[in-house]
């Protein structure tokens, strides 16, 4: 499957167990898996190009200074021994160029749109003999955003509005495939 539109919507570092392992109490847990969120989302994004492919709206995507850009906001966060879960709000902006089916007409079209989510991410973890295992999933995202900031040609028939109900179907369309892909790329993250 191609890597598709909100890619950037579960980027968390695995290291995420790390945090519930060494800090002192929640609050501070909470404090540095934000932090950790922020970082492994910068890191995805950057210097990746993502591609997306659907009837109507097809391209690729990559995300704009990630760095400065990325913005992450934990809305809930439980901490237990052996288990960490947090929901959070992840948001960045990106530039696209692709094309877009409109009245059975392929348009080219390109601009920039600030793209978000909320995600739910449980991280379980456990010390064997001095030995750190993480296991961090992302269980739900949903609440997708999609607010295009510029567009090119500025005349497109339906307009920016047109762009952001397409991307908003094409993600909620492969939701599924998406965790599957996000899931994967931390089990990697686990394993460093």
């Amino acid at each position: 499957m191609k890597t598709r539109f909100i890619l950037l919507a579960a980027v968390v570092v695995g290291g995420i167990g790390v945090v519930a392992a060494r800090a002192d109490d929640a609050e501070e847990a909470r404090r540095i898996a934000e932090s950790l969120i922020q970082q492994g989302t910068v890191e995805f994004l950057s210097d990746r190009e993502l591609e997306f492919d659907d009837e109507t709206l097809s391209g690729t995507v990559k995300a704009v200074e990630p760095e400065e850009r990325v913005k992450i906001e934990i809305t809930d966060f439980l901490f237990v021994p052996g288990r960490v879960t947090v929901t959070f709000n992840v948001e960045s902006r990106f530039r696209f160029a692709g094309k877009v089916t409109v009245e059975e007409t392929q348009l080219d079209v390109e601009g920039t749109a600030d793209v978000g989510a909320q995600i739910d991410l449980v991280a379980d973890y456990r010390d064997e003999n001095g030995e750190l295992f993480i296991d961090s999933r992302i269980t739900d995202m949903d609440e997708f955003e999609v607010d295009v900031v510029e567009l090119q040609p500025d005349d497109l028939p339906g307009g920016k509005e047109l762009v952001e109900k397409l991307a908003k179907q094409s993600i909620e369309k492969h939701k599924d495939e998406l965790k599957r892909e996000f899931n994967q790329w931390m089990a990697e993250q686990n394993r460093r």
